[in-house]
């Protein structure tokens, strides 16, 4: 703009007056300053562009999507909790077939090895159920715990498809013994049968869960989760977590939820508790995404380990309490420090916040597929 503009200004005024000289004159001025304009204005975005490549790749969280530059990557032990107070889990991991064949393997040997504390509720491993048809796993059914009795049970499936291993764990309870007679009726919620319900509840839930590409949208509505998609009405109360990370140390966290109240408003934290001693806020405030109200902290703080100071940032998102009952909650976080970086190799505050807003902004949410899971 600054190098149209002098030669559009003295054409105007001076064409007739310029001399060959002048003319020379005016064009190395006007290179210098758009030089100098370029070294100036364009150093932040160069040192961005450095930090964080132009290559974006698209990743599912339950009904959000979300952009990361190709140099995250996935964090080893992404969970998903479903069946609110039941704490039942699904846990994938990438793993070829003939290591899963042998952890299946290994497995059983292990849990009918294994010994519970009262010999009465011998033995640990009650049952083992191979999956039948296309379906390849094993559903182990066995003691909670080898120091409870063993009306606490659990089941333990593994489904494995397309070098991926889906593990799943559901609690159940098996009170039908004789010795449990005495006390079934004055207990009736700790000594009560439910195992064979829990246990049609987990073959539809294995039936169900299925391959899905890190990158790749999920089918026909499906809740997305870490290398795999599930119909979200087979989930109840449910809350995931995932995590990526860089080489310089940066770490975003995901967590989605349908809890209620389970991720609260990060504005209406305390001060004292989001910056701690020894921060500052760079920024705080409300967000509209993509059609969405999201709340933003970003906090630094001056820490110090091993009498190394060092500097650590904490940027948060939360999704704001708009009355809308159909919608997940989303917490993003992402972490930062300078204590295990060399100047070269880490990322300056302006490096941080232009990677923030650059994944905040291409965040997303699937509206219809909650909607679907909402009015069914």
């Amino acid at each position: 703009m600054i190098k149209t503009w002098l030669f559009k200004s003295h054409k105007q005024k001076n064409t007739r007056f310029l001399t060959a000289p002048a003319v020379f004159v005016i064009t190395i001025i006007s290179i210098f300053i758009s030089l100098l304009g370029n070294s100036v204005f364009s150093k932040e975005n160069i040192l961005s562009d450095e930090a964080i490549p132009t290559q974006s790749y698209t990743h599912y969280a339950g009904f959000y999507s979300f952009q990361l530059p190709s140099m995250f990557n996935l964090s080893p032990g992404s969970i998903l909790w479903l069946n609110g107070s039941d704490m039942s889990t699904i846990e994938p991991r990438q793993q070829y077939r003939p290591a899963f064949l042998q952890l299946i393997k290994r497995k059983e040997k292990e849990l009918k090895e294994t010994q519970p504390l009262d010999t009465k509720d011998s033995p640990y491993l009650k049952n083992v159920y191979h999956s039948q048809g296309d379906v390849e796993g094993v559903i182990f059914e066995r003691m909670e715990e080898i120091d409870t009795h063993d009306v606490a049970r659990m089941l333990e499936a593994y489904k494995w498809e397309r070098n991926t291993t889906f593990k799943v764990m559901f609690k159940a309870r098996d009170a039908s013994a004789s010795r449990y007679d005495s006390v079934r009726q004055t207990s009736k919620y700790v000594y009560m049968t439910n195992i064979g319900e829990k246990m049609s509840a987990m073959k539809k839930l294995l039936s169900n869960i299925s391959f899905r590409e890190i990158s790749h949208p999920p089918e026909n509505g499906k809740f997305a989760f870490t290398f795999g998609q599930v119909d979200p009405v087979l989930l109840g109360e449910h809350r995931f977590v995932v995590k990526y990370n860089n080489e310089k140390g940066v770490a975003f966290t995901i967590v989605t939820t349908n809890e209620t109240g389970a991720v609260e408003d990060v504005l209406t934290q305390d001060p004292r508790v989001m910056e701690g001693k020894n921060g500052t806020t760079l920024a705080k405030k409300t967000e509209k995404i993509n059609g969405i109200n999201y709340s933003t902290w970003l906090v630094k703080t001056n820490e110090e380990k091993y009498s190394i100071p060092y500097e650590a940032y904490n940027f948060t998102l939360t999704t704001r309490d708009d009355g809308n009952t159909t919608r997940s909650a989303i917490e993003l976080n992402m972490k930062y420090s300078t204590l295990d970086e060399t100047a070269e190799n880490g990322m300056s505050e302006e490096e941080l916040i232009t990677l923030w807003h650059q994944v905040i902004f291409t965040l997303r949410y699937q509206s219809e597929l909650a909607e679907r899971l909402h009015n069914e």
